[in-house]
Formats: structure tokens, sequence, C-alpha cells
């Protein structure tokens, strides 16, 4: 019976980790908005993280603090709990615009520097060998496995220099030039380390995953300026591929909060260094979705703030409301599909 709950246990256990790996980048999150909040005097009603049951709820000087006790959302209701009017017009009344957009924007400030953070320690500290990392990271050697050529009878891997005659110096070099041509292939030109010419050879598509990536020899102050590299590397990209998912009115790819557990329940069997990076990752992308101009996210806060700021009194009381009842039945719509993918992908995967 022991071992029954034992093996219960050790299966349970990531599950967890990784739903509570969620809430806690949904508290940076929020804890953001509150820090700006206490820093420039704006009066906190609530903070809360989670939705469902409450599970925690304690007052702290004027500010009501909760948790619920799923850890997919949370929120700042901004204002003292004995106004009514707790809105954007009521923060700008309150503080000055530049402090009003530091107050919307806190959140996304604290989730790019906990990603910083992150990967500074699983990269410069930890020195972490995983493929994702590998694939940003400068100071790498980029070799083509399994290559068939008659100088080199051993079938050594060849050190990837050219991609389609453009000089490689990231994984991503080669991804882009697929991207960019729309081919099916592309031309490698390639070196074995007993010769110094390279060579030509054709890499289709299929055989992607033959591409390995390797980390150089650094020192800890060379990681860490690459941890730099790194996180900055996946903020444009996380953003770059929002993009063009929007353009192409395609969410396919878009994980929702099982498709982030699920990952996070992956990446903690291969230890803490590899936990710390998908915290880094999913912060990025936390980051990245609030600043979508949606009224119920940071960014969409952001541009009803600036039409405040124009527009002042002439904006109707019920005008926020309905936009903001719109925008939460968006992302219900949102969260609905992307997580009917994760369903499919866990199923089918």
């Amino acid at each position: 019976m022991i071992t029954i709950i034992l093996h219960m246990i050790e299966k349970i256990y990531p599950v967890l980790l990784g739903i509570c790996s969620l809430g806690f980048l949904i508290t940076i999150h929020e804890f953001g908005h509150l820090i700006f909040c206490k820093f420039f005097g704006v009066p906190v009603a609530n903070f809360a993280v989670g939705i469902g049951p409450t599970i925690f709820k304690k007052i702290f000087g004027k500010t009501k603090y909760s948790i619920g006790i799923i850890p997919i959302a949370g929120y700042v209701n901004i204002g003292s709990s004995k106004e009514k009017n707790n809105d954007l017009g009521y923060i700008l009344r309150k503080t000055s615009f530049l402090q009003c957009v530091c107050i919307i924007l806190g959140g996304i400030i604290f989730n790019i520097l906990f990603s910083y953070i992150a990967l500074f320690l699983s990269i410069g500290i930890g020195n972490i060998d995983l493929k994702f990392i590998n694939n940003f990271r400068p100071n790498t050697t980029i070799t083509l496995q399994e290559t068939e050529n008659e100088m080199e009878p051993n079938n050594e891997n060849a050190i990837v220099i050219y991609c389609n005659g453009k000089r490689v110096k990231f994984y991503h070099d080669i991804v882009n030039e697929f991207t960019e041509t729309n081919s099916d292939s592309v031309e490698l030109g390639v070196s074995y380390s007993n010769c110094e010419n390279f060579h030509r050879i054709s890499l289709e598509k299929k055989d992607i995953n033959k591409i390995i990536v390797t980390p150089n020899e650094s020192s800890f102050v060379e990681r860490s300026i690459e941890s730099i590299y790194v996180t900055t590397k996946i903020i444009k990209t996380t953003a770059t591929g929002i993009i063009q998912s929007i353009k192409k009115f395609d969410a396919s790819n878009i994980a929702g909060p099982l498709g982030v557990i699920q990952m996070g329940t992956k990446a903690i069997e291969k230890g803490f260094m590899a936990f710390l990076v998908f915290m880094a990752i999913v912060s990025i992308g936390l980051a990245v979705v609030n600043l979508l101009p949606i009224p119920i996210l940071d960014g969409g806060q952001l541009i009803m703030l600036g039409l405040y700021r124009l527009f002042k009194k002439r904006i109707p009381s019920w005008a926020p409301q309905i936009i903001t009842y719109l925008s939460i039945g968006i992302m219900l719509l949102l969260t609905i599909y992307s997580t009917k993918n994760d369903i499919i992908r866990f199923l089918y995967h």
C-alpha cells in the first residue's frame, strides 16, 4: 500500500510543481504592478492570484491578499476599497501619466527581469547543455551529423560554415533560410577537421534535426554575457512568433494552461536547471502576451490610458466596462481553443 502511495506521489509531484510554477510566474507579474503602486503611493484594495475557491486570504495594511485554488490568472485591484470608481481614470487622477505607465508595465518588467535572472543562473552559473538554449547561444560549434562525403570515408561530422552562401553563426540562421526562401532544402557549406576547404551539401527540411549545436568552452564571464544575449534573443523570437500567428490568424501553436503544465512536468524530469529555463521561457511568453492590445491585458490598458489622456472626461463611464467584458470573452475563447489544442497534442503525440 505504501509503495502504491509513493508511486502516486512520484507521478503527481511533477504535475503539481508545474501548476505551482505557473502560479509563481503569475504572482511575479502581479507583484510587479503592486510594487510600482506602493512606490508611487497608489492604494491597492486587492492583490489576488488564482481563480476558484480561496485557499488563503489575509489583510496587510490596506490591501487584501488572496490565493485561488487554480493559479491560472491574477489581478491587482488598484484604488481604495472605499472608492467606487477604481479605474484608469482614477489612477490617472492620483498619479502622473508616466507613473501610470510604469504601474501598467510593472508586471511585464518583473517577468522580463525574472527571465534574465533565471537564464543567468542556468547558463552563467549552471552552464546548462540544453538543445533549446544552445540554438540561441553565440559561442557554439554547429555540425551536421552523419554526412556522406567521398573525401571523408569515416563519415565524420561536418562543421557548418555557410548556408545558401551566408555565414552561419547560429542555428536559427539555418532555420531562417528555410523560412525566408520557403524551400524544402538549403545548401550548406561545411568543413571537415582534416580539410581546409569547405564542401557543398544539400540539407532537406525534414533532416534539420541532423544539425547539432555544441557549446564551446567558455569562462563564467563569457557565459554570463551569453545569458543576456540568449534571453534577449528568446524575447525577440517569442514576439516575432506571436506577431506571425496573429497575422496568419493561426493560434494552433499557442499553448494553454494545460500545455504549459505538461511542458513544466517534462522540464522537471530533466533537472532543476532545465526547469529554470522552462520558467524563464514561460515568463517571457507571459510578458509578450500581456503586451497585446486587448483591454483586459496590460497592452490594452496602455491604449485605454492613452485614450483617457487624450479625451479626459469625454469617455462615457460605461464604455470601459463593455470593452472589458468583451475582452474577457475573447480571452476565454482563446483559452478554450488553446486548451483543446493541448488535449489533442497530449492524446496524439
